[in-house]
């Protein structure tokens, strides 16, 4: 069994930003999560499951940074 500390951003609805993608520290999480922003750069803001508008400059502020322990034998997904 390997176990790896790994992190994550947490969106304002509490969800990491993908399924199958995990980050090896803050630093990387932080560009993923520049990369995960862009997905609502179309419509200018991030709506939450409560229907609040969240301007993209105020996203991060609204996210949450995450490390946990996976064990890397059965995580099928990416760590970046």
């Amino acid at each position: 069994m390997a176990k790896q500390v790994v992190y994550d951003i947490n969106s304002p609805d509490g969800f990491g930003m993908y399924m199958d993608k995990v980050y090896s520290s803050p630093e990387t999480a932080e560009i993923g999560f520049n990369e995960w922003k862009k997905r609502f750069e179309h419509q200018g803001y991030y709506r939450d499951n409560r229907r609040n508008m969240i301007p993209l400059n105020n996203l991060r502020e609204c996210c949450k940074l995450v490390s946990f322990e996976i064990d890397t034998n059965e995580f099928d997904g990416e760590i970046i």
